[in-house]
């Protein structure tokens, strides 16, 4: 294993939070032509942790790049796992100390409940959508609780290379989400078309209610869900998900207060915000 001291090539890391459009914005970001998007979209090297590739040393993860001029551009989510690793964020600024660091965040209730069902269809979780939501020490919870996670990272690199990005602004109006990300990275503007969504909770549960053999009981309670009929970007939400598994509105605002003060400090912080609609979860 061989780990170099420091990369100052041009660095774009879309760091989490998992379930809030980060596949949806690096396919975006890979079509412009000064992003050297990296060969694996997500490829978790800098946590040291069973599922990850630290162990496989520098060399690996440069060859995951083309030898082209243009950023870098990777996405994973493990990095906001604080769970999985503590050093993840001091690895990164050892590593490239002048990475651009974007940071999804949406609806935290919403994020849980799809990142609820994605361990469901994965075969990771059979408790009920309550009991796996309201246990405050959850992976659902934790993930959700975006300023504790991005906190590593503050301590460690300026404010001007942390972007906060709120997927619902990237779905509601992306070409001005889009060209304010271009901008955070110092890649010159240009129109890019909002790739699909390539993992969305409903696209999960109809694969797996169609394809899965082994977890029948499962499959039965999972909802019902039609294709949709209008635009490849109009899935079913998280929060219409939730009420169909039994998560009710008692549950949920339950769930938004345990929430509140984490986004009361995020939304205090001063750095580069793509926030369209911060009403929508609490600021």
């Amino acid at each position: 294993m061989s780990h170099s001291a420091s990369d100052q090539s041009a660095s774009g890391l879309i760091i989490g939070a998992m379930k809030c459009g980060t596949t949806q914005l690096f396919h975006t970001l890979a079509a412009h032509p000064e992003v050297n998007a990296c060969a694996m979209k997500e490829p978790n090297f800098f946590v040291d942790h069973a599922s990850s590739n630290w162990s496989r040393g520098n060399l690996w993860y440069r060859s995951l790049f083309r030898d082209a001029p243009g950023i870098r551009l990777e996405a994973s989510t493990a990095y906001t796992k604080d769970y999985l690793d503590q050093q993840t964020a001091l690895r990164i600024r050892s590593y490239c100390p002048k990475a651009k660091l974007i940071y999804l965040i949406r609806d935290p209730v919403d994020r849980a409940i799809s990142h609820y069902l994605h361990n469901v269809t994965e075969g990771r979780e059979d408790r009920p959508i309550s009991e796996a939501l309201l246990d405050r020490v959850s992976v659902y919870n934790s993930v959700s609780l975006y300023y504790r996670q991005l906190t590593p990272f503050l301590s460690l690199f300026p404010r001007d290379q942390i972007c906060v990005v709120q997927a619902e602004s990237l779905w509601k109006a992306p070409e001005e989400t889009i060209a304010g990300v271009l901008d955070f990275l110092g890649i010159s503007p240009r129109p890019l078309l909002l790739a699909a969504n390539r993992h969305s909770t409903a696209d999960r549960i109809r694969h797996f209610k169609q394809f899965s053999l082994s977890v029948a009981d499962r499959e039965s309670w999972l909802p019902e869900i039609q294709p949709a009929t209008t635009t490849p970007f109009q899935v079913l939400g998280a929060r219409v998900l939730g009420e169909m598994l039994g998560l009710t509105h008692k549950m949920r605002s339950h769930l938004e207060a345990y929430f509140q003060s984490d986004l009361r400090h995020l939304h205090q912080l001063r750095l580069r915000k793509m926030v369209r609609t911060p009403e929508a979860f609490g600021s």
